[in-house]
């Protein structure tokens, strides 16, 4: 059934109306006046055989007769109000989309409306945005808003930055939608809302380091991220690249550095990531150890002792030593060695070095230690 509804103005008695279309007229012609001010017409299509095609919308004729009003002279008929109602047909597309990024957060939408081929009043437009690219490096199809407006207009709002979206507008007449008309466009950018992921030290190459690093995680990106700026070793001055890592070298032997790095837009940088500790890999000592002494208080013993190689030299974890006494190579991992059941006053030579593990480093110089000899009348004597 097909139904029109007319205001018509208070005191209207009689009503009179013609509805055309091909070979035979609508069927089952009904009016309900069970609303003050309103009538509501209703009918049914021809019958199908006389149709003579798709019915594409009806044509009628509205007329007044206030014969039976009393305060107006008899018989007096006001002019037949010709309209057109396209029922049938949903309304076209609207025109002239646009759709316009204004912050990183937002769209503008605005349209024409659609080439009217009747009267018929668009009732309003549905917009849809749909999210497709977030962050330009996630791809999905995820509906992230759906409104209906009067206007020609619409601000989309609350939109992730650096995003792309599909925005189609349809309009609706009574509950009729026409086809969607749709665009493509990004939010602006911002700056990064994240550090650089993923942040890594390599310190397999002797006196060098190499920090890595990837690009913020999707989503905290907010745009397109084309340089970095990085801080190394607490000093204060910061430097740019478009790489991914950074490499220094001619650093200390196993010595600890910071590195820091952030990202940035043509909006501005995001925050830093955490300080990344990185150790140069150890090397073999460049010095020998200090302070070597000798105790011989003890009859024939020699309690032999020394210190590591200077903290600076040293070039790692000292893991052990490896000492020569009186020809006869050793190891031991402490810094102290006794020897026992030696012969009475009689010197011997003793060297050592110090090991990481990487390497031994240089040898000492021969130190001297005599054992202790007992004298005349039992009198000690100590040589050294």
């Amino acid at each position: 059934m097909r139904c029109v509804c007319v205001n018509v103005p208070l005191g209207a008695a009689m009503f009179v109306i013609e509805v055309r279309v091909p070979d035979e007229p609508p069927q089952n012609l009904q009016c309900d006046n069970s609303t003050r001010y309103i009538l509501e017409f209703i009918w049914t299509p021809p019958p199908q055989e006389s149709q003579n095609g798709i019915i594409r919308f009806y044509e009628y004729q509205f007329g007044i007769d206030v014969s039976n009003k009393h305060d107006i002279e008899e018989g007096n008929v006001t002019e037949t109000i010709k309209l057109f109602s396209n029922l049938e047909d949903s309304p076209n597309q609207v025109r002239n989309l646009s759709v316009v990024a204004t912050s990183e957060s937002s769209l503008v939408a605005r349209w024409n409306p659609p080439r009217r081929i009747n009267l018929c009043k668009i009732r309003h437009y549905f917009i849809q945005v749909t999210l497709v690219d977030y962050d330009h490096c996630n791809q999905t199809d995820l509906p992230a808003l759906a409104a209906t407006t009067d206007n020609t207009q619409y601000v989309i709002d609350s939109l992730k930055a650096y995003s792309l979206y599909i925005v189609s507008v349809h309009a609706y007449v009574g509950q009729l939608a026409g086809d969607s008309v749709e665009l493509l466009e990004s939010t602006l950018e911002s700056a990064p809302l994240g550090s650089p992921s993923c942040l890594g030290v390599d310190s397999s190459i002797k006196e060098q380091l190499t920090f890595s690093w990837e690009l913020p995680y999707c989503g905290k990106r907010n745009g397109k991220i084309d340089q970095f700026e990085y801080e190394f070793g607490m000093s204060g001055h910061n430097y740019n690249t478009t790489d991914l890592f950074v490499t220094f070298n001619n650093l200390e032997h196993f010595t600890e550095y910071v590195f820091r790095v952030r990202a940035w837009t043509i909006m501005g940088p995001g925050p830093f990531s955490e300080w990344q500790t990185g150790r140069t890999a150890e090397s073999a000592p460049d010095d020998v150890p200090q302070n070597i002494t000798s105790d011989n208080s003890i009859l024939q013993e020699l309690i032999m002792s020394w210190l590591p190689p200077p903290k600076e030299h040293q070039n790692g974890i000292i893991t052990m030593y490896i000492y020569k006494f009186n020809g006869i190579s050793n190891s031991t991992t402490d810094p102290t060695v006794t020897f026992t059941n030696l012969a009475h006053c009689t010197a011997y030579e003793f060297t050592v070095k110090a090991f990481t593990a990487v390497g031994g480093g240089p040898l000492t110089k021969p130190k001297t230690a005599w054992t202790l000899h007992t004298g005349i009348n039992g009198h000690e004597f100590i040589y050294g």
